[in-house]
């Protein structure tokens, strides 16, 4: 049996070393971050795997790196493990390489909205991810 967390998992990618951590620390009271950028070279397996552990998840990625495949390619694959992944993703145009149900923010948005954005729709995602479990369970009866 797997056990699954209800704390949501954010997964950082794309900001430069320092923001990343400023954004780690700020995130922590209502979420688990983990840094993305570190996870270029050995793969996506770590990430697929945490996702895989959580009710909600979340991908974040910054402008710098939005027209790189690699993460456009791993968020489709965590989108396949958790159906309630989503990605946010700050100064990008909405284009078909992304999963259906991501966020865009504007690239001038400041950190506080980004954190607040993930906080509101973290706290969606759980209500229905609760609702779905509770209406598994009731047909299951």
């Amino acid at each position: 049996m797997t056990t699954t967390s209800h704390t949501p998992t954010v997964w950082l990618a794309g900001a430069a070393p320092q923001a990343t951590k400023s954004l780690l620390d700020r995130l922590s009271s209502f979420a688990v971050g983990h840094d993305a950028n570190e996870l270029l070279a050995s793969g996506p397996g770590p990430m697929l795997s945490d996702i895989g552990q959580h009710a909600t998840a979340w991908l974040v990625v910054f402008q710098r790196d939005q027209t790189d495949a690699c993460w456009a390619d791993w968020a489709q694959r965590c989108r396949a493990v958790n159906e309630n992944f989503r990605c946010l993703l700050v100064g990008a145009e909405e284009g078909k390489v992304w999963p259906e149900d991501s966020i865009f923010l504007p690239s001038n948005c400041l950190s506080t909205i980004v954190l607040d954005r993930l906080r509101v729709e973290s706290h969606a995602l759980r209500m229905a991810s609760n609702r779905q479990r509770h209406i598994a369970r009731l047909m299951r009866r």
